[in-house]
């Protein structure tokens, strides 16, 4: 006998409705066909927690372990979420579930190739997108229009019910790409449809993948997905802790917890892509620049942003400069005046030219006026012009400029230290 039609109609609408994908719906349906076949009855409501148990055990017995543990979900929801049947599911021992704990990871050479194998502006887009921003193909096919702030560099990502549930930094590289694609298609609604305005099926996804990675002359065993894998791992290799970058990801940290021996400050925030590191433009193409300008830095500049700086947290490496120039002048200003200050008044009080707490220059001659009251201007506007915006408004900040402001806070470092107090 076959399972009763209505029956099924009934479990597997329940599941849509209960907001499942139409693929897991399919799939647990043909667990309830199974069963009713393996018992030669058309309603499985008639099996007591026995013959289930048979069932589960028969099929432990003949399936590897993941298809296992499906069919248990499965049963698990129509005898007891479903029909309230409460049967002792636990008590039947699972067997493990067999993990590949091998995936293959590109190189930055091989995510070059793969892209630039790329046919079509659309395709290129895809593909650099889900590098870029570690997007799995149903979060690339969800991406609405309206995802992309291309003010803030964000871009939306919303889960497999259409709802937002992370952000991810959107480099300027790939907002370009996206506007390349955007003039030989001009989608509607969703960032990337298909002919009649839909949002493109996984599958068409895939296929622009496997099209890529041919054209390219890769030879691993890859899917769409070891682009997320090599997003994750290409961060990691940037220095970013591995938790915060599953947990960007929205994805559950608990499982790697006990392996991670890194003290993370969970305030921090992914706020780079790895993409970032593989197209640099020639201006940033020398990588000595960035091993070598620490030298001409100061010290107290160096140790509060360098680890930031090092790891892709660029903003926070100047807002931390800032911030300890700020701290150095008023723990002077205090000691000297016990007056609090803060900001473009403390820079103000600190290097007033009538009667200044630290003194840059010989304020007996006129040049050396000008220069502090110059450097009032300089201290005030990097307060009110740089660090207020950066600490409270949600500004990203490319490698190019994060060296430029780090020079300057290390020359403003500088002239604090070199002062007459």
């Amino acid at each position: 006998m076959a399972l009763d039609n209505k029956i099924l109609e009934k479990y597997k609408s329940d599941l849509l409705r209960k907001g499942n994908d139409p693929k897991t719906a399919t799939l647990y349906s043909k667990w309830l066909r199974d069963i009713c076949e393996y018992f030669d009855i058309e309603d499985p409501l008639t099996l007591d927690f026995e013959e289930v148990k048979e069932f589960i055990e028969h099929t432990i017995k003949k399936r590897p372990a993941n298809t296992v543990n499906t069919a248990f979900h499965s049963l698990i929801y129509f005898y007891n979420k479903l029909n309230k049947k409460n049967y002792p599911f636990d008590s039947i021992k699972r067997p493990k579930r067999e993990r590949n704990t091998e995936v293959e990871i590109f190189t930055t050479e091989e995510i070059k190739n793969l892209l630039d194998s790329s046919e079509r502006p659309k395709h290129k887009a895809a593909l650099l997108l889900m590098y870029s921003c570690g997007l799995d193909i149903s979060e690339l096919t969800q991406i609405l229009i309206g995802d992309i702030d291309s003010t803030k560099n964000i871009l939306s990502v919303r889960n497999s019910k259409g709802k937002i549930y992370r952000e991810s930094p959107l480099p300027k590289l790939v907002i370009q790409q996206l506007r390349e694609y955007w003039k030989t298609e001009q989608p509607k609604k969703y960032l990337f449809e298909n002919r009649t305005g839909e949002k493109l099926n996984s599958r068409t996804v895939q296929h622009f993948f496997d099209v890529a990675l041919k054209s390219s002359g890769i030879k691993k065993k890859a899917t769409s997905k070891t682009l997320k894998y090599s997003y994750v791992k290409h961060l990691e290799k940037q220095g970013i802790p591995l938790i915060l970058i599953v947990e960007a990801l929205g994805m559950k940290t608990q499982s790697i917890y006990f392996y991670s021996t890194l003290e993370v400050d969970f305030n921090q925030k992914v706020k780079t892509s790895p993409i970032e590191n593989l197209y640099v433009s020639k201006k940033t193409e020398t990588s000595k620049l960035y091993s070598d300008f620490w030298t001409l830095i100061n010290p107290k500049i160096e140790k509060v942003s360098r680890k930031k700086f090092e790891t892709g947290f660029y903003t926070d490496a100047i807002e931390s400069a800032l911030k300890e120039i700020n701290s150095t002048v008023k723990k002077i200003v205090k000691t000297k005046t016990g007056e609090e200050l803060d900001g473009a008044k403390l820079m103000q009080k600190a290097f007033s030219v009538q009667n200044p707490v630290i003194e840059l220059d010989d304020l007996t001659t006129e040049s050396g006026r000008n220069v502090q009251s110059g450097f009032i201007q300089i201290f005030g506007g990097a307060m009110t012009g740089i660090r207020n915006p950066k600490a409270h408004d949600n500004l990203e900040t490319d490698i190019d400029e994060a060296v430029r402001l780090l020079c300057f806070c290390g020359e403003l470092m500088d002239k604090i230290d070199n002062g007459k107090k």
